[in-house]
């Protein structure tokens, strides 16, 4: 009989991210990132290995929060253009069925003004409608925005506070004892 072969251990960095080096999505600039690095090593000034580790996740958080607005002010922005292109094409189809309509010399001018007039009023209430869509709809991106956002605060300042414990604890155990005689 056969020994059986044991499966390949899938690294946690490979599972969830969360040991991962891999912060930057596609598209976003290394270099802009190593000097928020940088500069967030420059501030804080860690010591030691934890220290370091503590800096980098700050870092990556800052990152993180800094490009989810801009993803998020590129989504609603997105947003409103498509509301507005399909705003701009129900007013042109309007017209053209109000040209069309012109045309058509078998009904008399007060039918065709009435259809004409209920054509658009309901191209009106349409519109209207996803004007009404679009404000709900960047209202809770808005609102989604602000959640994560304030989450990835609660992250950062509960870092910061870990690397205030480290080096409270560095401190203590670092300092020479002193005896009282």
């Amino acid at each position: 009989m056969p020994m059986p072969i044991p499966a390949k251990r899938v690294p946690p960095a490979l599972k969830h991210g969360a040991y991962s080096k891999f912060v930057l999505l596609p598209g976003e600039d290394p270099a802009e990132f190593e000097e928020l690095h940088r500069d967030l090593i420059a501030d804080l000034a860690p010591n030691g290995r934890m220290e370091e580790e503590t800096v980098a996740s700050i870092a990556h958080l800052v990152w993180r929060r800094q490009n989810f607005a801009m993803m998020a002010d590129s989504l609603m922005a997105d947003s409103l253009m498509a509301n507005s292109l399909m705003a701009n094409s129900l007013e042109k189809a309007g017209t053209k069925q109000s040209a069309n309509s012109k045309e058509d010399w078998r009904f008399g001018p007060s039918f065709l003004e009435k259809l004409h007039k209920a054509q658009r009023d309901r191209e009106e209430e349409v519109l209207a409608e996803r004007h009404e869509i679009a404000k709900e709809e960047t209202l809770n991106r808005l609102m989604k925005v602000l959640e994560l956002e304030e989450r990835l605060n609660a992250m950062i300042d509960r870092l910061i506070k870990r690397l205030l414990t480290l080096r409270g604890l560095k401190s203590i155990t670092s300092s020479p004892t002193t005896t009282h005689p």
